[in-house]
């Protein structure tokens, strides 16, 4: 797996989409932070941290959570607001795990804006 740090469940190389908005959650594991996002806005940020724990086996604590908004068509990527339940994920653990994916994918810089 390419990017297993960043796994977001979107095809961002659709560029028919235009905007998508979507749930993530930041889990912290043996090999340092894991970024996870849902397909969709409408995904619960629990399902997200059933799923690292069942399918990945990723026991580790969970740091928070938010929402990315996405432009294909731009090549963008916005992370912010917080999940209800475990909160904001870390603002510096976010930006940087967002902009080395952004940088393998080849998307712009991300704007990280936790807990707005």
């Amino acid at each position: 797996m390419k990017h297993k740090n960043v796994i977001i469940q979107l095809d961002l190389e659709d560029s028919t989409i235009k905007f998508a908005m979507c749930r993530f959650m930041v889990v912290d594991s043996d090999e340092g932070p894991k970024l996870r996002a849902t397909a969709s806005s409408f995904g619960s940020h629990e399902s997200i941290v059933s799923s690292i724990r069942i399918d990945e086996g990723i026991e580790g604590k969970v740091l928070g959570g938010g929402m990315l908004h996405i432009t294909p068509q731009k090549r963008e990527i916005k992370a912010c607001d917080r999940s209800i339940l475990y909160g904001a994920a870390p603002q510096d653990v976010v930006e940087q795990l967002l902009a080395n994916y952004c940088a393998e994918i080849g998307y712009n810089a991300p704007l990280v804006e936790m807990g707005r």
